[in-house]
């Protein structure tokens, strides 16, 4: 997961998924998705499965396996955890991809439905 919002009692993040090796196949709404490259495999070949630039890590824990190349960022489904909650702190995104992830947090996150509401 990419935690994107940190609050009193719990955090929010975007989940990372596979789709069993599959990536973005077969799925109705594949703008909602972007990839996610480990810079470990930055030798190796890449496709990006999004219609995004791919987000890509800058550093990861030692015993983090290397992602799939499939992985994909599901931006219109996060998730709120509790602090309570085990976790492993894997790494971190490069600047750039944080900022990309900002700006398509803000394109397809949720909006303020309430009338006259100032939106996101």
């Amino acid at each position: 997961m990419i935690v994107i919002g940190l609050y009193k009692e719990h955090y929010i993040a975007i989940p990372l998924y596979t789709h069993n090796g599959n990536g973005l196949a077969g799925k109705a709404k594949p703008e909602e998705f972007v990839s996610v490259r480990d810079h470990r495999r930055l030798a190796g070949p890449f496709t990006a499965l999004s219609i995004h630039k791919a987000l890509s890590t800058e550093t990861l824990n030692a015993v983090v396996e290397p992602s799939d190349p499939q992985s994909i960022a599901y931006l219109t489904c996060p998730v709120s955890r509790k602090y309570n909650l085990p976790i492993i702190q894997e790494g971190h995104l490069t600047k750039t991809s944080t900022t990309t992830l900002i700006q398509l947090d803000l394109q397809y996150g949720p909006k303020d439905a309430q009338v006259g509401g100032s939106g996101r």
